[in-house]
C-alpha cells in the first residue's frame, strides 16, 4: 500500500533582521507544517489505510546546496497529530516548523505507529531496532493476531524548486499472512479445525534506511536467529466445507498475522529421514479432527471402539487415532512451507483437506512445539503422542495436505495474482 500524505506549507514570506554585524534570516511560510490525511487508527492487526491512519512520527534534516546534511534536525522526531476540528489534517505537535529560505532540499523520514520503541533518528542513521511482532499474553486465548499491528515507514527528498509542499509516501514494513482451508469434494470425510499456527518464524529484526538505495529495508538475519510460533486457538472447532474457510484471515482483525519479511527455512521431507531439519523448517500446524461417515449402524469390520452410532450411520474417528471415539479430541497435523515473504506483500495459504489428491497433513515434531501450543482446553483434549508405527513427517492419513499460495502487493487495487502452487 502506498498512501501519499501532503506536508503542507503556504505563502512564503521572508523576514530579515540584523544583529551587530551579523545578518540573521528567518523564514515565515505563513502556516506551520501539517499533513493532509484521514482520521482514525486500528487497535488490532488489521491493514492501515489512509482512512485509518493515526498519529505518526516525523523526522527531517535540511540539505545544503552542495548536498551536505545539516546535523541539527529541522523536525526532531516529532509527532504528527490528527486535528480534532479539521478533517483530513495532521499537524506537528507542539511547535511551528518552516522551510528555511537558504535550504534547497529536505530529507524527511516518517513512521507509524508513533509509539514504536527502539527508534533511532539522526542525520546519519535511521532505524527501528530489534522489532518483534507481538505475541498474545492471554493464556486463555492465545490470539497473536489480536495484539499485532501494522508498521508503516516513509522517506522523501523534497526539492524547494518544486514548491514547499512535501509528499510523504507510506509503505508497509511487514508482510501480511493468512491461512484458509477447505475440504475436498470427494469422499465421506468431515474435517474440524480448532486452531492454526505458523511455526519456526524468525521473530526479531532491525528495519533500517539504506542511504544508497534511498529506501527502507530489513537487515539480514543471523544464522542463529530466534524463531517462534504465531497463530490462534479457536474457542470451538470449525467444520470445513468446499468453500474456503478463513483460519488466520488477512481480512479479519481477530486473526490476521503481520510478520517479519523473511525466507522461511525448508523442512526437507525428501530426505530418507523425514525428521531432518524438522526443528528448524517452517510449517503450518493445525489442531485438527477428521471423521469418516458411513451409512448403516453395522461396521463390516466388526466392533471398533473408535466408532460412534448416530442417526442410522456409523462415524469413524480417523484422526487423532486413539482407538476411541471422543468428539472433543483433536490432534496436531501440519504442512511444510518455505515461501519467501517480502516486505509490503500479502500471502494467503489455502489448504485442501481430504480431497481427490490431498489428505490431512503430516505429523509435526510435537516435542518441539509442545511448549508453544496448547495441550488442552477445558473439555477439549489435544493429542500430542503419535500412534504406534508413526513418526514425524509421516502422513496422518493417506496423503499430505495440498495447498496453494496467493501473493498480492499490499494495498493494490487489482485482483490476487497467483504464486506458487503445488503439492507439499
Amino acid at each position: 500500500m502506498n498512501r501519499r500524505i501532503n506536508l503542507i506549507a503556504l505563502s512564503a514570506m521572508l523576514i530579515a533582521a540584523s544583529c551587530s554585524n551579523d545578518f540573521t534570516e528567518q523564514v515565515n511560510q505563513g502556516a506551520e507544517i501539517g499533513f493532509n490525511a484521514s482520521v482514525g487508527g486500528p487497535t488490532r492487526a488489521t491493514e492501515v489505510v489512509l482512512s485509518t491512519l493515526g498519529d505518526f512520527k516525523v523526522h527531517a534534516h535540511s540539505v545544503s546546496h552542495n548536498g551536505d546534511i545539516y546535523e541539527t534536525p529541522l523536525i526532531d522526531n516529532m509527532t504528527a497529530k490528527k486535528s480534532q476540528t479539521v478533517e483530513n489534517l495532521w499537524a506537528l505537535d507542539g511547535a511551528q516548523v518552516y522551510w528555511p529560505s537558504d535550504v534547497p532540499s529536505i530529507k524527511t523520514w516518517a513512521y507509524y505507529p508513533a509509539d514504536l520503541t527502539g527508534v533511532t533518528m539522526n542525520y546519519a542513521n535511521q532505524n527501528i531496532a530489534n522489532y518483534s511482532p507481538k505475541k498474545s499474553a492471554d493464556a486463555a486465548n492465545k490470539n497473536d493476531g489480536a495484539v499485532q499491528q501494522d508498521v508503516l515507514v516513509a522517506y522523501t527528498n523534497a526539492e524547494r524548486s518544486n514548491g514547499t509542499s512535501i509528499d510523504v509516501t507510506f509503505k508497509h514494513a511487514l508482510c501480511h499472512v493468512g491461512v484458509y482451508a477447505k475440504k475436498g469434494t470427494s469422499g465421506n470425510k468431515k474435517v474440524f479445525i480448532k486452531g492454526a499456527w505458523i511455526v519456526n518464524v524468525k521473530s526479531s529484526n532491525t528495519l533500517a534506511f539504506d542511504t544508497d538505495k534511498s529506501a527502507w529495508s530489513w537487515n539480514n538475519f543471523a544464522d542463529d536467529a530466534t524463531k517462534t510460533v504465531y497463530g490462534y486457538e479457536f474457542s470451538d472447532g470449525v467444520e470445513l466445507h468446499s468453500a474456503d474457510r478463513p483460519l488466520l484471515s488477512v481480512n479479519n482483525a481477530n486473526s490476521s498475522l503481520m510478520l517479519l519479511p523473511q525466507k522461511l527455512d525448508k523442512w526437507d521431507l525428501a530426505s530418507t529421514d523425514k525428521e531432518v531439519n524438522a526443528a528448524k523448517g517452517a510449517y503450518i500446524v493445525l489442531l485438527c479432527r477428521v471423521e469418516a461417515v458411513h451409512e448403516g449402524t453395522i461396521h463390516d469390520g466388526g466392533t471398533d471402539d473408535g466408532i460412534k452410532i448416530e442417526d442410522g450411520k456409523h462415524i469413524h474417528q480417523m484422526f487423532p487415532y486413539t482407538k476411541n471415539f471422543d468428539e472433543n479430541e483433536y490432534g496436531y497435523t501440519c504442512v511444510p512451507i518455505d515461501t519467501e515473504w517480502k516486505m509490503g506483500k500479502k500471502y494467503v495459504y489455502t489448504l485442501e483437506f481430504c480431497g481427490a489428491h490431498s489428505g490431512a497433513g503430516i505429523y509435526p515434531p510435537t516435542a518441539d512445539i509442545v511448549a508453544s501450543l496448547p495441550s488442552s482446553n477445558g473439555e477439549f483434549k489435544y493429542i500430542q503422542t503419535l500412534p504406534d508405527g508413526k513418526k514425524i513427517g509421516d502422513a496422518v492419513l493417506d496423503n499430505p495436505i495440498s495447498f496453494k499460495v496467493k501473493v498480492d502487493v499490499w494495498g493494490a487495487d487489482d485482483e490476487w495474482t497467483e504464486g506458487n502452487v503445488g503439492m507439499h
